[in-house]
């Protein structure tokens, strides 16, 4: 099966749920947003209640789509917001359903602006620019999308490396180029 690549997305995947994820991609948003625009987006296969700062943008039996415009909840679409994200979407789909909410997918990628993506099943429908695993205390390794995760990214992070305070990589993003990953860097 052909994966479209998407040069402009980042996507963060973990090795299961409260492994910093979130955290990550919050530190990565707040970085690019010093210099650029930055889409936020979430893909969770765990559906949860939806709050008045979520605008129904898609709906159906197979998947939802919301824009995020809820600050300070401790939602995690609302933290990419809070980070510095000018739009965040958020979006609730199982990942045998993913494939079927592609076309709306494409439609939040295709641009210039760069998008930081937190999501498990991303990769398994498409091709992302540069590809980050965090690898928490107990990871899983029994769930597909870890193993294949962990296969593919371009840089894996084991969950004691960083803290909410506290970030050592420098991510930058021209159109170009892609992103700039650099690991050599400490910033506080």
């Amino acid at each position: 099966m052909y994966k479209r690549q998407y040069n402009n997305v980042i996507l963060i995947t973990g090795s299961g749920r409260n492994s910093g994820k979130t955290t990550i991609a919050c530190h990565i948003i707040k970085q690019l947003s010093e210099k650029s625009e930055v889409i936020g987006l979430k893909i969770s296969p765990h559906f949860h209640l939806v709050g008045k700062g979520q605008e129904l943008i898609v709906k159906n039996q197979k998947y939802s789509i919301y824009r995020e415009h809820g600050l300070g909840t401790r939602k995690d679409s609302s933290r990419m917001l809070f980070a510095g994200a000018k739009t965040v979407y958020f979006i609730q789909c199982t990942d045998e359903n993913l494939e079927f909410a592609k076309n709306d997918l494409i439609k939040i990628l295709v641009g210039n602006m760069p998008v930081v993506c937190e999501s498990g099943s991303f990769s398994k429908v498409f091709t992302p620019g540069y590809q980050i695993l965090v690898i928490g205390d107990n990871p899983d390794k029994t769930k597909k999308s870890f193993l294949r995760n962990l296969k593919t990214s371009d840089l894996k992070i084991m969950s004691n490396d960083f803290s909410q305070d506290w970030f050592r990589y420098k991510v930058g993003f021209t159109l170009n180029k892609g992103f700039k990953f650099d690991t050599n860097v400490t910033t506080k």
